[in-house]
């Protein structure tokens, strides 16, 4: 894993790593960071945690997550999908103060039973 400070302090990041910190660090993602994939052409970049604590696959954490990003909640096919998972990421631009979206990972033997369009 690597450490959320480390990252923020890179030149290379974008603002919004540092305007969201408190939003990681206060939900216990500080250290958690497992891959960062950077997107210039788009000018994103998607931080990925897979260690991440279970409380934040409850539904009311993830409806505080929404919130706090100013998002639309999530319909309850969605809250149950994110128990399930296995992996979040997040997704900041270089463009935005904001995190532009969060998502939640799952394995699945069966594409066609995701609540997403494919």
């Amino acid at each position: 894993s690597q450490s959320l400070a480390k990252l923020r302090d890179l030149p290379s990041m974008p603002p919004s790593l540092t305007e969201n910190f408190a939003f990681f660090a206060d939900r216990g993602l500080a250290e958690k960071v497992d891959v960062v994939a950077i997107d210039y052409r788009g000018g994103t970049v998607n931080l990925y945690f897979t260690g991440f604590p279970d409380e934040l696959r409850r539904p009311s954490e993830v409806l505080a997550m929404h919130r706090a990003m100013g998002m639309p909640d999530p319909s309850e096919q969605m809250l149950r999908l994110c128990e399930k998972s296995f992996g979040f990421y997040a997704t900041l631009s270089w463009d935005s103060p904001r995190i532009e979206r969060i998502a939640f990972s799952v394995k699945t033997q069966d594409p066609l039973s995701l609540p997403a369009r494919l």
